[in-house]
Protein backbone atom coordinates (compact mmCIF):
# COMPACT_ATOMS: atom_id res chain seq x y z
CA UNK A 1 0.00 0.00 0.00
CA UNK A 2 1.05 3.42 -0.89
CA UNK A 3 2.60 5.44 2.23
CA UNK A 4 0.99 8.72 3.33
CA UNK A 5 2.68 12.02 3.40
CA UNK A 6 1.43 14.55 5.87
CA UNK A 7 2.11 18.56 4.89
CA UNK A 8 1.88 20.15 8.48
CA UNK A 9 -0.02 18.02 9.78
CA UNK A 10 -2.03 17.44 7.47
CA UNK A 11 -2.70 14.74 4.07
CA UNK A 12 -2.30 15.98 0.61
CA UNK A 13 -5.12 14.24 -1.04
CA UNK A 14 -6.30 13.03 -4.29
CA UNK A 15 -9.23 15.07 -3.82
CA UNK A 16 -11.34 17.45 -6.28
CA UNK A 17 -10.54 21.29 -5.77
CA UNK A 18 -12.48 24.26 -6.69
CA UNK A 19 -14.31 21.67 -9.17
CA UNK A 20 -10.86 20.34 -10.79
CA UNK A 21 -11.05 16.28 -10.55
CA UNK A 22 -7.45 15.25 -10.82
CA UNK A 23 -6.47 11.13 -10.70
CA UNK A 24 -2.66 12.74 -9.36
CA UNK A 25 -2.46 13.44 -5.75
CA UNK A 26 -2.76 16.96 -4.81
CA UNK A 27 -3.66 19.45 -1.69
CA UNK A 28 -7.48 18.64 -0.63
CA UNK A 29 -9.54 20.76 1.24
CA UNK A 30 -9.78 20.19 5.04
CA UNK A 31 -13.04 18.24 5.65
CA UNK A 32 -13.24 16.34 8.75
CA UNK A 33 -12.60 17.56 12.35
CA UNK A 34 -12.84 16.65 16.40
CA UNK A 35 -11.87 17.87 19.15
CA UNK A 36 -13.00 20.94 21.26
CA UNK A 37 -12.47 24.67 20.34
CA UNK A 38 -11.68 26.09 17.18
CA UNK A 39 -9.79 25.05 14.24
CA UNK A 40 -5.86 25.29 13.28
CA UNK A 41 -6.73 25.34 9.75
CA UNK A 42 -8.21 29.19 10.37
CA UNK A 43 -6.74 29.86 14.08
CA UNK A 44 -9.44 29.29 16.25
CA UNK A 45 -9.26 30.16 20.07
CA UNK A 46 -10.64 27.20 21.52
CA UNK A 47 -9.64 25.21 25.04
CA UNK A 48 -7.31 22.88 22.38
CA UNK A 49 -7.90 19.38 21.52
CA UNK A 50 -7.01 17.00 19.25
CA UNK A 51 -8.17 16.62 16.12
CA UNK A 52 -8.24 13.04 13.62
CA UNK A 53 -8.90 12.43 10.25
CA UNK A 54 -8.96 9.23 8.09
CA UNK A 55 -7.98 8.85 4.44
CA UNK A 56 -6.94 5.07 3.84
CA UNK A 57 -4.94 5.17 7.72
CA UNK A 58 -5.38 7.74 10.63
CA UNK A 59 -3.49 10.68 11.32
CA UNK A 60 -3.60 12.89 14.14
CA UNK A 61 -2.33 16.21 15.08
CA UNK A 62 -2.46 18.20 18.06
CA UNK A 63 -3.50 22.06 18.37
CA UNK A 64 -1.20 23.94 20.64
CA UNK A 65 -3.16 27.33 20.52
CA UNK A 66 -6.90 26.28 21.01
CA UNK A 67 -8.85 24.18 18.51
CA UNK A 68 -8.41 20.74 16.09
CA UNK A 69 -6.46 19.74 13.41
CA UNK A 70 -8.41 18.83 10.29
CA UNK A 71 -7.50 16.23 7.76
CA UNK A 72 -8.61 15.29 4.18
CA UNK A 73 -9.74 12.21 2.64
CA UNK A 74 -6.93 10.89 0.81
CA UNK A 75 -5.66 7.76 -1.19
CA UNK A 76 -2.52 8.24 0.61
CA UNK A 77 -2.16 6.19 4.22
CA UNK A 78 -1.26 9.12 6.88
CA UNK A 79 -0.60 6.37 9.59
CA UNK A 80 2.69 6.44 9.13
CA UNK A 81 4.86 8.61 11.74
CA UNK A 82 5.79 11.66 10.24
CA UNK A 83 5.85 15.55 9.75
CA UNK A 84 2.92 16.58 12.17
CA UNK A 85 2.38 20.34 12.42
CA UNK A 86 1.18 22.39 15.13
CA UNK A 87 0.75 26.10 15.40
CA UNK A 88 -1.56 28.83 14.13
CA UNK A 89 -1.34 29.74 10.65
CA UNK A 90 -3.45 32.62 11.29
CA UNK A 91 0.11 33.90 13.15
CA UNK A 92 4.03 33.60 11.99
CA UNK A 93 5.63 32.08 15.04
CA UNK A 94 4.96 28.23 14.33
CA UNK A 95 5.98 25.55 16.93
CA UNK A 96 6.50 23.36 14.27
CA UNK A 97 6.21 22.12 10.51
CA UNK A 98 7.98 21.21 7.28
CA UNK A 99 12.01 22.64 7.86
CA UNK A 100 12.46 25.27 5.28
CA UNK A 101 15.84 27.12 3.99
CA UNK A 102 14.03 30.64 3.94
CA UNK A 103 15.34 33.62 1.85
CA UNK A 104 14.15 37.45 2.33
CA UNK A 105 15.24 40.21 1.00
CA UNK A 106 18.27 41.36 3.35
CA UNK A 107 19.97 37.63 2.20
CA UNK A 108 20.25 34.13 2.60
CA UNK A 109 18.53 31.95 4.46
CA UNK A 110 20.29 31.15 8.46
CA UNK A 111 21.64 27.63 7.85
CA UNK A 112 19.05 26.61 10.97
CA UNK A 113 16.45 27.45 8.31
CA UNK A 114 12.39 28.00 9.16
CA UNK A 115 9.52 26.68 9.53
CA UNK A 116 6.39 26.45 6.96
CA UNK A 117 2.99 25.74 7.46
CA UNK A 118 0.46 24.29 4.58
CA UNK A 119 -3.18 24.33 5.46
CA UNK A 120 -5.11 22.74 2.86
CA UNK A 121 -8.52 24.44 2.78
CA UNK A 122 -11.65 24.92 0.83
CA UNK A 123 -10.16 26.55 -2.62
CA UNK A 124 -6.56 25.73 -1.87
CA UNK A 125 -3.86 26.46 0.87
CA UNK A 126 -2.77 28.77 3.57
CA UNK A 127 1.00 29.28 3.77
CA UNK A 128 2.05 30.48 6.61
CA UNK A 129 6.50 30.97 7.00
CA UNK A 130 8.29 31.01 10.72
CA UNK A 131 9.37 34.55 10.57
CA UNK A 132 11.01 34.51 13.99
CA UNK A 133 13.11 30.94 13.30
CA UNK A 134 16.63 31.83 12.67
CA UNK A 135 16.57 35.20 13.80
CA UNK A 136 13.54 36.93 12.02
CA UNK A 137 13.25 36.65 8.05
CA UNK A 138 10.46 39.29 7.61
CA UNK A 139 8.12 37.30 6.13
CA UNK A 140 4.34 38.39 4.96
CA UNK A 141 1.05 37.39 6.94
CA UNK A 142 -0.03 33.64 6.45
CA UNK A 143 -1.54 34.22 2.60
CA UNK A 144 -4.34 32.27 1.38
CA UNK A 145 -2.86 30.52 -2.07
CA UNK A 146 -5.60 29.12 -4.41
CA UNK A 147 -5.38 25.76 -6.22
CA UNK A 148 -4.20 26.30 -9.78
CA UNK A 149 -5.13 23.87 -11.80
CA UNK A 150 -3.67 25.12 -15.32
CA UNK A 151 -0.59 25.27 -13.47
CA UNK A 152 -0.90 21.81 -12.22
CA UNK A 153 -1.79 19.88 -15.54
CA UNK A 154 0.70 21.25 -17.37
CA UNK A 155 3.23 20.02 -14.41
CA UNK A 156 1.94 16.83 -14.17
CA UNK A 157 2.31 15.91 -18.48
CA UNK A 158 5.80 15.59 -17.40
CA UNK A 159 4.94 12.45 -15.98
CA UNK A 160 4.10 10.72 -19.32
CA UNK A 161 6.99 11.99 -21.18
CA UNK A 162 9.42 9.39 -22.34
CA UNK A 163 12.49 9.62 -19.44
CA UNK A 164 15.48 9.22 -21.92
CA UNK A 165 14.34 12.35 -23.46
CA UNK A 166 17.00 14.80 -22.96
CA UNK A 167 14.55 17.54 -23.27
CA UNK A 168 12.17 16.85 -19.98
CA UNK A 169 13.46 18.41 -17.40
CA UNK A 170 10.80 18.31 -14.51
CA UNK A 171 11.71 17.08 -11.18
CA UNK A 172 9.18 14.30 -12.22
CA UNK A 173 11.75 12.89 -14.16
CA UNK A 174 12.79 9.63 -13.92
CA UNK A 175 9.96 9.06 -10.93
CA UNK A 176 7.39 6.38 -10.91
CA UNK A 177 3.80 6.83 -11.89
CA UNK A 178 2.59 7.88 -8.40
CA UNK A 179 4.64 11.21 -8.26
CA UNK A 180 2.53 14.13 -8.63
CA UNK A 181 2.95 18.03 -8.90
CA UNK A 182 0.64 20.52 -7.91
CA UNK A 183 0.55 24.38 -8.00
CA UNK A 184 -1.21 27.03 -6.37
CA UNK A 185 -1.36 31.19 -7.49
CA UNK A 186 -2.61 34.12 -5.97
CA UNK A 187 -2.36 37.64 -7.91
CA UNK A 188 -3.86 40.57 -6.48
CA UNK A 189 -3.41 43.79 -4.98
CA UNK A 190 -2.51 42.39 -1.31
CA UNK A 191 -0.15 39.19 -2.71
CA UNK A 192 1.53 37.66 -5.67
CA UNK A 193 2.16 34.05 -4.40
CA UNK A 194 2.58 31.08 -5.70
CA UNK A 195 3.17 27.72 -4.19
CA UNK A 196 4.85 24.79 -6.18
CA UNK A 197 4.63 20.99 -4.59
CA UNK A 198 5.95 18.05 -6.20
CA UNK A 199 5.06 14.97 -3.93
CA UNK A 200 6.15 11.04 -4.06
CA UNK A 201 5.91 7.97 -2.35
CA UNK A 202 7.33 9.09 0.89
CA UNK A 203 8.26 12.42 0.23
CA UNK A 204 7.83 16.13 -1.04
CA UNK A 205 9.47 19.07 -1.77
CA UNK A 206 8.33 22.67 -2.60
CA UNK A 207 9.35 25.74 -3.28
CA UNK A 208 7.04 28.95 -1.88
CA UNK A 209 7.43 32.74 -3.20
CA UNK A 210 6.47 36.04 -2.11
CA UNK A 211 6.81 38.86 -5.03
CA UNK A 212 7.75 41.83 -3.47
CA UNK A 213 8.23 44.00 -6.13
CA UNK A 214 12.33 43.48 -6.45
CA UNK A 215 13.82 43.13 -10.18
CA UNK A 216 15.46 39.57 -8.98
CA UNK A 217 14.52 36.75 -6.70
CA UNK A 218 17.34 38.31 -4.07
CA UNK A 219 14.54 40.69 -3.41
CA UNK A 220 12.02 38.55 -2.83
CA UNK A 221 10.94 36.10 -0.57
CA UNK A 222 11.32 32.21 -1.43
CA UNK A 223 11.05 29.45 0.72
CA UNK A 224 12.56 25.62 -0.90
CA UNK A 225 11.28 23.29 1.68
CA UNK A 226 10.82 19.53 2.10
CA UNK A 227 8.80 16.58 4.21
CA UNK A 228 6.59 13.89 4.49
CA UNK A 229 6.97 10.71 6.37
CA UNK A 230 10.38 10.78 8.17
CA UNK A 231 12.31 7.24 8.65
CA UNK A 232 12.86 6.16 12.22
CA UNK A 233 16.63 5.90 12.64
CA UNK A 234 16.85 2.47 13.57
CA UNK A 235 15.44 1.62 10.10
CA UNK A 236 17.50 2.79 8.36
CA UNK A 237 20.27 0.26 6.48
CA UNK A 238 23.87 0.54 6.77
CA UNK A 239 24.10 2.75 3.36
CA UNK A 240 22.33 3.39 0.57
CA UNK A 241 22.49 5.04 -3.02
CA UNK A 242 19.77 7.46 -4.13
CA UNK A 243 19.05 8.79 -7.75
CA UNK A 244 16.47 10.90 -8.19
CA UNK A 245 16.01 15.33 -9.89
CA UNK A 246 17.39 18.51 -8.15
CA UNK A 247 15.63 21.76 -9.54
CA UNK A 248 16.37 25.32 -8.38
CA UNK A 249 15.91 29.19 -9.14
CA UNK A 250 19.64 31.03 -9.94
CA UNK A 251 20.73 34.85 -10.30
CA UNK A 252 23.48 35.63 -12.18
CA UNK A 253 25.14 38.78 -13.02
CA UNK A 254 28.81 40.36 -13.99
CA UNK A 255 29.46 37.87 -17.07
CA UNK A 256 29.83 38.61 -20.51
CA UNK A 257 28.26 36.75 -23.13
CA UNK A 258 29.51 33.57 -25.14
CA UNK A 259 28.96 31.66 -28.09
CA UNK A 260 26.90 28.42 -28.25
CA UNK A 261 29.03 26.09 -30.34
CA UNK A 262 27.59 22.61 -28.81
CA UNK A 263 26.11 20.09 -30.95
CA UNK A 264 22.55 19.82 -30.57
CA UNK A 265 20.86 18.37 -27.80
CA UNK A 266 17.18 19.67 -28.75
CA UNK A 267 17.12 17.60 -31.62
CA UNK A 268 13.50 15.91 -29.99
CA UNK A 269 12.23 19.19 -29.42
CA UNK A 270 9.95 20.55 -32.62
CA UNK A 271 10.44 23.83 -31.64
CA UNK A 272 13.92 24.51 -31.03
CA UNK A 273 15.28 26.79 -33.67
CA UNK A 274 19.20 25.99 -32.10
CA UNK A 275 19.89 23.27 -34.50
CA UNK A 276 24.04 23.80 -35.19
CA UNK A 277 23.15 22.61 -38.61
CA UNK A 278 25.52 22.95 -41.37
CA UNK A 279 26.00 26.17 -43.65
CA UNK A 280 25.07 25.20 -47.34
CA UNK A 281 26.03 26.89 -50.82
CA UNK A 282 23.30 27.46 -53.54
CA UNK A 283 24.52 24.20 -54.53
CA UNK A 284 23.43 22.34 -51.22
CA UNK A 285 26.91 21.53 -50.26
CA UNK A 286 28.68 22.49 -47.29
CA UNK A 287 30.35 25.50 -46.84
CA UNK A 288 34.06 24.92 -45.58
CA UNK A 289 35.93 26.82 -43.18
CA UNK A 290 39.72 27.46 -44.01
CA UNK A 291 41.06 24.77 -42.81
CA UNK A 292 38.60 22.74 -44.50
CA UNK A 293 36.31 21.74 -41.69
CA UNK A 294 31.93 22.25 -42.26
CA UNK A 295 30.52 25.66 -41.01
CA UNK A 296 27.72 25.93 -39.01
CA UNK A 297 25.24 28.19 -38.17
CA UNK A 298 26.21 28.91 -34.32
CA UNK A 299 27.76 32.56 -34.92
CA UNK A 300 24.96 34.71 -34.40
CA UNK A 301 23.84 32.20 -31.35
CA UNK A 302 25.56 34.48 -28.90
CA UNK A 303 24.29 34.05 -25.06
CA UNK A 304 23.65 37.20 -22.32
CA UNK A 305 24.58 34.77 -19.30
CA UNK A 306 23.08 37.21 -17.14
CA UNK A 307 19.35 36.92 -15.20
CA UNK A 308 16.88 34.52 -13.90
CA UNK A 309 17.61 30.94 -14.56
CA UNK A 310 15.40 27.87 -14.16
CA UNK A 311 18.06 24.71 -13.07
CA UNK A 312 17.55 21.44 -13.28
CA UNK A 313 20.22 18.45 -12.82
CA UNK A 314 20.14 14.83 -12.13
CA UNK A 315 20.79 13.90 -8.21
CA UNK A 316 23.41 11.18 -7.16
CA UNK A 317 23.44 10.65 -3.27
CA UNK A 318 25.26 7.97 -1.16
CA UNK A 319 24.42 7.52 2.70
CA UNK A 320 26.77 5.58 4.89
CA UNK A 321 24.62 5.29 8.16
CA UNK A 322 27.23 4.05 9.90
CA UNK A 323 29.98 6.66 9.30
CA UNK A 324 27.37 9.05 9.58
CA UNK A 325 28.26 11.18 6.19
CA UNK A 326 25.99 11.64 2.88
CA UNK A 327 28.40 12.59 -0.48
CA UNK A 328 27.55 12.54 -3.80
CA UNK A 329 26.44 15.46 -6.36
CA UNK A 330 24.04 17.77 -8.70
CA UNK A 331 24.95 16.83 -12.01
CA UNK A 332 24.70 17.65 -15.80
CA UNK A 333 22.97 20.91 -15.06
CA UNK A 334 20.83 22.47 -17.25
CA UNK A 335 19.93 26.27 -17.71
CA UNK A 336 16.72 27.76 -18.76
CA UNK A 337 16.07 31.10 -18.95
CA UNK A 338 13.05 33.00 -20.54
CA UNK A 339 13.92 35.23 -23.28
CA UNK A 340 12.59 35.52 -26.72
CA UNK A 341 15.40 36.87 -28.52
CA UNK A 342 16.38 35.61 -32.16
CA UNK A 343 19.64 36.77 -31.76
CA UNK A 344 19.96 33.90 -28.44
CA UNK A 345 18.26 31.23 -30.79
CA UNK A 346 15.32 30.72 -27.76
CA UNK A 347 12.95 28.06 -28.93
CA UNK A 348 9.40 28.52 -30.09
CA UNK A 349 8.64 29.04 -26.27
CA UNK A 350 10.28 32.22 -26.04
CA UNK A 351 13.53 30.10 -23.61
CA UNK A 352 17.03 29.77 -24.25
CA UNK A 353 17.92 26.27 -22.81
CA UNK A 354 22.06 25.49 -22.06
CA UNK A 355 22.93 21.91 -21.51
CA UNK A 356 26.13 23.07 -19.51
CA UNK A 357 28.37 20.47 -20.08
CA UNK A 358 27.94 20.91 -23.68
CA UNK A 359 29.45 24.59 -23.76
CA UNK A 360 33.01 25.12 -23.11
CA UNK A 361 32.45 29.05 -22.75
CA UNK A 362 29.70 28.70 -20.48
CA UNK A 363 30.59 30.25 -16.90
CA UNK A 364 27.69 27.75 -15.26
CA UNK A 365 28.91 25.23 -13.37
CA UNK A 366 28.56 21.60 -14.65
CA UNK A 367 27.95 20.01 -10.99
CA UNK A 368 27.37 21.05 -7.47
CA UNK A 369 29.11 18.44 -4.96
CA UNK A 370 27.35 17.48 -1.47
CA UNK A 371 29.28 16.93 1.84
CA UNK A 372 27.16 16.34 4.53
CA UNK A 373 26.63 14.54 8.42
CA UNK A 374 23.72 12.54 9.30
CA UNK A 375 22.25 13.05 13.22
CA UNK A 376 19.60 10.40 12.86
CA UNK A 377 17.33 10.59 10.24
CA UNK A 378 18.49 14.45 9.07
CA UNK A 379 21.75 15.36 7.57
CA UNK A 380 23.30 18.69 7.09
CA UNK A 381 26.48 20.04 5.46
CA UNK A 382 27.84 22.13 2.41
CA UNK A 383 26.99 22.19 -0.77
CA UNK A 384 29.69 23.33 -3.36
CA UNK A 385 30.08 24.51 -7.10
CA UNK A 386 32.42 22.47 -9.23
CA UNK A 387 34.87 23.78 -11.17
CA UNK A 388 37.16 26.77 -9.31
CA UNK A 389 34.76 28.98 -8.46
CA UNK A 390 35.23 31.35 -5.34
CA UNK A 391 32.65 29.57 -2.63
CA UNK A 392 30.76 31.90 -0.68
CA UNK A 393 27.81 30.97 1.68
CA UNK A 394 26.36 27.34 1.25
CA UNK A 395 24.56 24.99 2.82
CA UNK A 396 22.31 21.82 2.39
CA UNK A 397 19.73 19.99 4.75
CA UNK A 398 18.03 16.95 4.13
CA UNK A 399 16.18 13.90 5.98
CA UNK A 400 15.19 10.05 4.73
CA UNK A 401 11.40 9.16 4.72
CA UNK A 402 9.73 6.13 4.35
CA UNK A 403 9.43 2.94 6.13
CA UNK A 404 13.69 1.92 5.74
CA UNK A 405 14.86 5.09 3.94
CA UNK A 406 13.86 4.83 0.67
CA UNK A 407 13.61 8.33 -0.14
CA UNK A 408 15.63 11.21 0.86
CA UNK A 409 14.93 14.91 0.20
CA UNK A 410 16.16 18.29 1.27
CA UNK A 411 16.93 22.06 0.20
CA UNK A 412 20.51 24.08 -0.37
CA UNK A 413 21.84 27.12 -1.48
CA UNK A 414 25.40 28.45 -3.00
CA UNK A 415 26.86 31.34 -3.79
CA UNK A 416 29.83 31.02 -6.13
CA UNK A 417 31.78 33.82 -7.63
CA UNK A 418 34.09 33.80 -10.59
CA UNK A 419 38.13 34.33 -9.27
CA UNK A 420 39.22 36.48 -12.55
CA UNK A 421 39.98 38.74 -14.05
CA UNK A 422 42.38 39.26 -11.13
CA UNK A 423 46.37 40.03 -11.79
CA UNK A 424 49.60 41.49 -9.78
CA UNK A 425 49.98 44.77 -11.70
CA UNK A 426 48.36 47.06 -9.08
CA UNK A 427 46.04 47.05 -6.71
CA UNK A 428 42.42 46.99 -7.70
CA UNK A 429 38.82 47.44 -6.09
CA UNK A 430 36.60 46.02 -8.55
CA UNK A 431 33.01 45.40 -7.87
CA UNK A 432 31.86 42.10 -7.51
CA UNK A 433 33.31 39.45 -10.15
CA UNK A 434 30.86 37.39 -12.11
CA UNK A 435 28.42 35.07 -9.80
CA UNK A 436 26.24 32.46 -9.37
CA UNK A 437 23.36 32.27 -6.85
CA UNK A 438 21.61 29.25 -7.09
CA UNK A 439 19.27 27.59 -3.96
CA UNK A 440 16.63 24.58 -4.66
CA UNK A 441 15.14 21.59 -3.95
CA UNK A 442 16.07 17.58 -4.59
CA UNK A 443 14.54 14.34 -3.99
CA UNK A 444 16.08 10.84 -4.50
CA UNK A 445 15.25 7.07 -4.10
CA UNK A 446 16.94 3.74 -3.65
Amino acid sequence: MRKGILVAGLAIAAASISGCQSSNPDFGSAVSATGGGGTTTTGGTGTGGTGTGTGTGTGTGTGTDGGTTSTSSSTFSPGDSGTTGTGDPAVTTLSSGDHALAFNTSGQSPDEGGLIALSPNSSGVIVAVDDATGGGLAWPEPIDVPFFAAGTNRGNAARNYDPTNIQNHSLLKGANSNASYAEFRRIDGEADAELQVWSYDHSYIGQYRVWRGGNTPDENNLAAFYGGNKTNAANLPATATYTGRMGATATTANWVPFDRTAPDRDAQDPTSTYDNSPILDASGNPVLDANGNPTSNTTADTVDPNGEWRVTADANLTADFGAGTVRGSFNDTVWKVWRPNPAEKADGNGYVTIYNRDEASSPFPDSYSVNASINGSDYTGSVRANGGYVQGNNHVAGSFFGPNGEETAGAFYNEATAPGPSDGLSPYEENRRGYVNIRGVFRGAQ
